[in-house]
């Protein structure tokens, strides 16, 4: 499934560890970043391709102007034996809109009908991105706070108290079944944790996506949470 999308190096050995991505920067910076965001303009160049239109529509109200110009080469005498001369013909239209209900008006109507279903397509995919934005940073804060507890008291709690396990068995005071239990206990917990820091380096993955190219390197000195 991966090859689909990167090719020949979904074959590539996996690295063990998780990878290392850039900083984030706060939520407010991704949130003002956001209409720099490659959909967004690409709904924004939309917007001014329609914009445009409603007023190529306006100019088709204004009388138009048409100016021509063409010579011709005449061949042939006159009956006293001189050359025929050439012929130069210079010509002026003018298209005066009179009937506008007709034409102008339905083509006016029209563009700017586009240019506001295209004004509206830019307005949702930005409220799209912003609701996406508040949901990832949201779990990126919450991910963060849960890996910080198994850091700071889960993990070690879990250790020590499979290591008390083990003195005790070795003691006879506890059987071997109270020492594997918790063992697995330590294990469900390091796996947790595990999973916790791999869904928080998913979340940061999506949020960076949100991050325009522009604004990602102008950020550097940004850092994360732990």
């Amino acid at each position: 499934m991966l090859s689909r999308w990167i090719g020949a190096a979904a074959w590539q050995p996996l690295s063990p560890g998780l990878p290392r991505l850039p900083a984030l920067p706060s939520q407010a910076r991704l949130l003002a970043a956001l209409p720099e965001h490659p959909a967004v303009r690409a709904a924004s160049a939309r917007v001014e391709a329609t914009q445009q239109e409603v007023n190529m529509a306006r100019e088709q109200y204004k009388p138009g102007f048409d100016l021509g110009l063409d010579y011709n080469k005449r061949f042939g005498e006159f009956d006293n034996g001189r050359d025929r001369p050439d012929m130069a013909t210079a010509m002026i239209t003018m298209d005066i809109p009179l009937f506008t209900d007709k034409r102008q008006d339905r083509q006016l109507a029209a563009s700017q009908q586009m240019a506001g279903a295209a004004l509206q397509t830019r307005e949702t995919v930005l409220r799209e991105l912003q609701r996406s934005l508040a949901a990832q940073y949201a779990q990126w804060d919450r991910l963060g706070q849960q890996a910080d507890l198994y850091s700071s008291q889960l993990l070690r709690e879990a250790t020590a108290n499979a290591e008390a396990a083990v003195n005790a068995y070795q003691s006879g005071i506890n059987e071997f079944n109270t020492l594997m239990r918790a063992r697995i206990t330590e294990l469900e917990i390091r796996l947790q944790d595990l999973r916790i820091r791999i869904d928080r380096e998913k979340t940061r993955a999506r949020l960076l996506y949100l991050l325009p190219q522009s604004a990602a390197t102008s950020w550097p000195e940004l850092g994360e949470k732990p």
